[in-house]
């Protein structure tokens, strides 16, 4: 059966008022007004009540109830107003009584058998380093802190630490190790549970969920045909800069006349594919005259392109004295451009 203990404080006065067990036990003796000298016994419970009382006092209060040896450092001060509607087990006062510490900027730090209650910027600096299985079961049943170093694979610890700061205890700290990409945290052993899953969240491969694929190109340009398909699958919510997981990179390789397409989802490298399919083509023959240029070592410019433009149909290219004639502005000499007219000359030959 449970005994109740009410503790009423009010402006730093604390009463421990100790109902009777049964009511056979009307007639005992009374109990002695504990005045909160006596601990808590293991199937009992405490009702808080303190209103602006002094924290040292509320200190007192509940370290005598968990029957807890402590020293307190002379800067800790304050007050504290606490009401619980409710009974407040044993095994539930010991973290009631941590919370009510760091609502307060307060720690307690456990030192052999004596907790040191310091301000929590300090605590930080006497944690300690849990090895063996003793220890880490004593940081998990007194809230203490606790450092850890988290190896990081895949992403930079900076980063790491960049993600993790937010969620590490007023009090705590995480700092990087770039030299061997370790994370040390500093923090409440209930909280360095939390920041291992955040830890193992983000450090992931993150080649393991990107796909690759090279497309060699027949005929058009690498550079041009990226942006093009870029251009046509914006509209389908694909970002050029590969974010998220509609995004995809392509990368045009000149050198090797190819494009690299890298992407979370494999089934962009349908799409293109089948756009590739639509503007990789040879250029049709009506795109525009083009224009050669043929060194001539052991003849006449001039009667090379005579003979040329009689075979292509170009005409006899003689114009006046019968030689290639150049118009103002016109290739020289030994230059010719291959046409249905074909090659421009002086007045008779065909101009470009």
């Amino acid at each position: 059966m449970w005994r109740t203990i009410a503790v009423v404080a009010a402006i730093g006065a604390a009463v421990l008022v100790v109902p009777a067990r049964t009511q056979a036990q009307e007639a005992a003796p009374p109990a002695p007004a504990a005045g909160g000298d006596q601990p808590l016994g293991e199937e009992e419970a405490m009702v808080l009540n303190f209103e602006r009382a002094d924290i040292r006092e509320v200190i007192h209060s509940l370290a005598t109830a968990l029957g807890i040896s402590y020293t307190i450092d002379p800067r800790i001060e304050g007050q504290v107003t606490i009401r619980t509607n409710g009974k407040i087990a044993r095994e539930d006062l010991f973290p009631l009584f941590n919370q009510i510490l760091r609502n307060n900027g307060i720690a307690a730090v456990k030192v052999g058998d004596i907790y040191q209650i310091l301000p929590i910027a300090e605590a930080k600096t006497r944690a300690i380093v849990p090895q063996s299985q003793a220890v880490k079961q004593s940081a998990r049943a007194t809230d203490s802190f606790v450092i850890e170093i988290f190896p990081v694979h895949h992403v930079s610890s900076d980063e790491m630490v960049n993600i993790l700061q937010p969620f590490v205890t007023p009090g705590g700290d995480a700092l990087s190790y770039p030299r061997s990409n370790l994370v040390v945290v500093t923090d409440l052993q209930s909280n360095v549970a939390r920041l291992r899953d955040l830890v193992a969240t983000f450090d992931t491969d993150v080649f393991h969920n990107l796909h690759a694929r090279v497309f060699k190109m027949q005929y058009g340009d690498p550079d041009e045909l990226a942006n093009e398909i870029l251009g046509l699958l914006a509209p389908y919510g694909v970002t050029p800069t590969g974010e998220g997981e509609g995004g995809v990179y392509l990368i045009p390789l000149s050198r090797l006349n190819s494009i690299v397409a890298i992407a979370f989802d494999p089934l962009l490298f349908t799409e293109i594919e089948r756009w590739l399919r639509l503007l990789d083509i040879p250029p049709e023959e009506s795109a525009g005259r083009q224009t050669f240029v043929y060194p001539v070592e052991n003849a006449k410019a001039a009667d090379l392109a005579s003979v040329l433009n009689e075979l292509f149909g170009g005409g006899p290219g003689g114009g006046g004295g019968g030689g290639l004639g150049r118009a103002p502005g016109a290739a020289p000499a030994g230059i010719g451009l291959f046409g249905a007219g074909g090659v421009g000359g002086g007045g008779g030959g065909r101009g470009g």
